[in-house]
């Protein structure tokens, strides 16, 4: 920008994009100046470099503007967590599978996890039996993103809604 640009020649392109051909890179710095703009190399690569007369300022914010509605327009992922453990009851699966469908039907995305505590660690295939239980009651309506796989004290399973479900909505 301005000062900085190192070539001697540059093809230079104006702020309503008039062609000023290719220019020496002092006569471009004083052309932008009397417009009271700044001199922006915009293809440095090219032969020789294109320099465009701009308000920086202006064009800085025009960008972060676009990168933040870019980011507006951008869809959040939800992952809601259902905490299970190996001494479960069918009632209380009943009962958290129900708000797993909940938030499925929502189109959120659900982790169950299931906590391996003391001597469970021993025995980690009875946290996969749960979850291997689990997934039939949601299988309707869910997509089965990862399978039981063993994270440290957990064992864990993503699901996911189903791809027609979400397009109806």
């Amino acid at each position: 920008m301005n000062e900085d640009i190192r070539a001697r020649e540059v093809r230079l392109v104006g702020d309503d994009g008039t062609q000023y051909g290719v220019v020496s890179r002092d006569e471009a710095l004083n052309k932008a100046a009397d417009m009271g703009l700044d001199l922006v190399l915009i293809a440095p690569q090219a032969n020789p470099p294109v320099a465009k007369i701009m308000d920086y300022g202006k064009f800085k914010y025009q960008q972060e503007k676009k990168k933040k509605e870019a980011k507006k327009k951008q869809k959040q992922i939800e992952v809601k967590e259902i905490k299970l453990s190996v001494k479960i009851a069918q009632n209380d699966i009943n009962y958290k599978v129900k708000h797993a469908r909940e938030f499925l039907e929502q189109g959120k995305h659900v982790k169950f996890r299931v906590f391996l505590r003391g001597r469970e660690m021993a025995n980690p295939e009875a946290g996969v039996e749960v979850l291997k239980s689990v997934w039939p009651m949601v299988e309707d309506i869910a997509e089965l993103e990862k399978g039981p796989f063993h994270e440290g004290r957990y064992i864990n399973m993503y699901v996911v809604p189903k791809k027609d479900a979400q397009s109806k909505k």
